[in-house]
């Protein structure tokens, strides 16, 4: 099962960050880092059966794949700046972490903003809008 994996290696990696962290801090942060990347492409390596899965489904329903497309790049987007933030948070650097969430929150939303405004467009066509 991964997350005893996952959890394996967090309490390996805790244990060995509160060891480090007396005697060089720099060092666990670098522990910690390693950590988090190492568990991002464990979770990264789940879920790529279950993408396939979904776009099989779209596929078979005649669901454009591009809709997913966006929904995944939107989780992943929003996994990673959390990841970010939490690394300056940990680092001490509340300011910085604030603004890698402010960032990722536009990064979303320019990457959703193409696929918003087709399904308006969609939307206004089944009800007969003229929207020029």
């Amino acid at each position: 099962m991964n997350i005893l994996k996952i959890i394996g290696i967090a309490i390996v990696a805790v244990t060995l960050i509160l060891t480090v962290k007396a005697y060089r801090p720099e060092a666990a942060l670098q522990i910690s880092l390693a950590t988090g990347v190492i568990l991002l492409l464990i979770a990264a390596g789940t879920i790529s059966g279950l993408i396939e899965k979904i776009t099989a489904e779209a596929q078979k329903y005649g669901i454009d794949p591009g809709y997913f497309s966006v929904l995944i790049k939107t989780i992943g987007i929003a996994y990673i700046a959390q990841l970010g933030s939490q690394i300056c948070s940990d680092a001490g650097e509340s300011a910085i972490a604030s603004k890698v969430d402010l960032c990722g929150r536009l990064v979303i939303l320019v990457t959703v903003m193409p696929t918003v405004i087709e399904i308006i467009e969609m939307v206004c066509t089944l009800l007969e809008v003229n929207i020029s």
